[in-house]
């Protein structure tokens, strides 16, 4: 019986040191740790990227800036491949994409036109 009582008392000791520890640490100013999601986000930096007809293409680090030189004028990779396209289409190419190993550039071939009888 007399160490039920004891292992009472000592159970009780430790449940109001951590109420007591834990009012404490709410009590003190603590600054939140931003979360910030980091996704892997290719781009073309207007400080770093070189000036060949090929710019070389970095990532954007956790702050939005760029990875290699810290540079904020960029633009996404993706919207340089768009714009690209877009205007091999108004010229009335279009890029077709044969085998990697064999062919490093693609190879462009003209659209054929569509001619709509009215």
């Amino acid at each position: 019986m007399f160490l039920v009582g004891v292992i009472a008392i000592v159970a009780a000791m430790f449940v109001l040191f951590n109420v007591k520890t834990n009012i404490r640490r709410r009590e003190y100013v603590m600054a939140d740790k931003p979360t910030l999601h980091y996704s892997a986000v290719q781009i073309i930096c207007g400080d770093c990227s070189g000036e060949g007809i090929s710019p070389l293409k970095t990532f954007m680090d956790r702050h939005g800036h760029c990875e290699r030189c810290g540079g904020a004028s960029y633009i996404l990779a993706s919207e340089r491949g768009l714009s690209l396209r877009h205007a091999l289409a108004q010229r009335g190419l279009h890029v077709v994409v044969t085998e990697p190993v064999e062919v490093e550039h693609p190879r462009l071939e003209p659209v054929p036109q569509m001619k709509i009888a009215v």
